[in-house]
């Protein structure tokens, strides 16, 4: 075995390609992305710290004529990177579970020692296995060598275990509540409402289970990569069989790996692209109330609030500034507007709410206050769902009133 091959083995490298350097870099591109977004989040920045542990390892492992230190660097990198990863599920279990914040010192301390032992071990292997020989069952019989890989191995092989046993946990959590999808007043799922979050929730739950089937694979090939390291140092008429057997255990290594990358990023990807489709959402109902909002904020040009973030932002600015002015308008709502518009034919609560609207701004334009005035156009809503969606359609019978009168340009955006 070459001593490329045995650190890759022991260091836990993952594709070994060029591709696998894109999904490496990828993971950590979009993770960086998203971790100022939720900084707030612990598992999230510990996942972060997860993978680009990782991304790192892969520049450093695919380094040519890299120093022998690098080998040990790599390890320590793939500790962290286990470290994170035992972390972030620890975290995520007990807010699954509804337990208080679990203490992460004794993680700490057992990373910290194995750390340790990984660095003593290399330190005093012989010179010419530093570079990556050490890692292979050839050097079973040193004793600094043997120790270097025991202890890497071991504690990858508690993790995987660990890891295996929280993903069951964490889908029998999930199953025994699941997350209700909130529906619209017309039957399709509400973006705007939480749906995009329940949609990434979903991803994270699937990536998890193959987070779960990718460490079934690193345990089995761990456990085996122990028990060749004991067989060749017992028995040396078993190397020449442990160095055939090195590199179907390495492969199942990077299977394993490769899963847990790929079980880390698809609810990242997931959660970025229902991002994207709720800013789509977000977009187009706020071009919705635009006409409405223009039409209020120039009644009350202080009410609108000029520094929102984001179009999300946007949105929500103008459904709070359009309800914050029709409350401003409560001294001019007309009763017999209000009556007049529900004798029509065509009328509905929208129509009426509309004509005591676009007749409460005129009367507030000319400065002439109702004696009585009617209450406030609300919607009789149970749901945050259903009243977005009836103010949408305030917003679009207001347009289709103010083009009737040809008044649009009057209402339209600025």
């Amino acid at each position: 075995m070459t001593s490329s091959a045995a650190a890759a083995e022991i260091a836990h490298g993952p594709l070994g390609t060029s591709a696998g350097e894109v999904v490496a870099w990828l993971g950590a591109g979009v993770i960086l992305v998203m971790l100022g977004r939720v900084i707030h989040d612990r598992a999230f920045r510990y996942l972060a710290a997860c993978l680009v542990a990782f991304a790192l390892n892969r520049v450093l492992s695919s380094m040519d004529d890299k120093p022998d230190v690098l080998v040990l660097v790599t390890n320590l990198l793939t500790v962290v990177s286990a470290l994170c990863k035992v972390c972030f599920f620890r975290i995520v279990l007990g807010e699954a579970v509804r337990q208080r914040m679990p203490r992460l010192r004794f993680e700490y301390v057992a990373a910290a020692m194995v750390a340790l032992i990984a660095i003593c071990a290399w330190w005093m292997a012989p010179a010419e296995a530093r570079g990556g020989a050490l890692a292979g069952p050839s050097y079973a019989h040193d004793n600094a060598a043997f120790t270097f890989v025991i202890v890497l191995i071991g504690y990858y092989t508690v993790v995987a275990a660990r890891v295996v046993n929280w993903t069951r946990q964490l889908i029998v959590a999930w199953v025994r509540r699941r997350p209700k999808v909130v529906h619209t007043h017309g039957g399709g799922p509400d973006l705007s409402q939480g749906t995009g979050q329940v949609v990434a929730g979903l991803a994270f739950q699937v990536g998890v289970v193959v987070i779960g089937i990718g460490e079934i694979t690193r345990l089995v090939s761990n456990v085996s990569k122990l028990a060749n390291e004991i067989l060749a140092r017992l028995e040396p008429d078993f190397l020449p069989l442990a160095e055939k057997f090195s590199p179907a255990i390495t492969a199942g290594v990077r299977v394993g790996h490769s899963m847990f990358y790929i079980g880390a990023i698809l609810p990242l990807v997931v959660g970025s692209a229902a991002a994207a489709l709720m800013s789509v959402h977000h977009y187009r109902n706020c071009r919705r109330l635009k006409p409405l909002w223009s039409a209020i904020t120039d009644e009350f040009t202080d009410l609108a609030y000029r520094g929102a973030r984001g179009i999300g932002g946007k949105f929500y600015r103008r459904d709070v500034e359009i309800r914050d002015g029709l409350v401003l308008l409560e001294n001019y709502y007309d009763p017999e507007v209000a009556r007049r518009a529900a004798t029509l034919e065509s009328s509905d609560e929208i129509t009426v709410a509309v004509a005591q609207i676009r007749a409460a701004l005129r009367a507030h334009r000319a400065e002439s206050p109702v004696a009585v005035p009617s209450p406030i156009p609300v919607s009789d809503a149970a749901t945050r769902v259903e009243d977005m969606s009836w103010l949408l359609r305030v917003a679009d019978e207001f347009v289709t009133a103010e083009r009737a009168e040809g008044n649009f340009a009057a209402a339209q955006s600025r």
